[in-house]
């Protein structure tokens, strides 16, 4: 399962950097994100970021490639967890990934909502 979850992360990431085809990116072809799902995907998306900076400091402090293989390992399986406990699939992560960052209006929507989640929690 690790290795199409990490496949599924380079695909999306790779669009998101390269792009897709420009008959894909018109405006209307862009499918609208219902509120509860943006809101699963604002927490998780908050909850990614907390465990990547967990993972990401460790990893700093870890020398031998052994102890960093468990500790990627660690943030895969984390990964995982979470997109589970929020019921988005990978897949579904990375469209609305894409979607928030082409669909202005939408973007503005999973702002407000990361900043009402963080204020809640901070």
């Amino acid at each position: 399962m690790r290795p199409r979850f990490a496949r599924n992360l380079f695909v999306g990431l790779a669009v998101l950097v390269f792009g897709l085809p420009a008959s894909l990116r018109a405006q209307d072809s862009i499918p609208a994100i219902g509120e509860e799902r943006l809101k699963a995907y604002a927490m998780a998306w908050i909850e990614i970021g907390a465990l990547r900076e967990e993972i990401f400091a460790e990893l700093g402090r870890t020398h031998d490639e052994q102890g960093k293989a468990e500790i990627r390992a660690r943030l895969d399986s984390g990964v995982a967890k979470i997109l589970d406990e929020r019921k988005l699939s990978a897949h579904e992560y990375q469209r609305i990934t894409y979607v928030i960052s082409v669909d202005a209006d939408q973007r503005a929507a999973f702002e407000k909502i990361v900043a009402e989640l963080t204020k809640k929690s901070g």
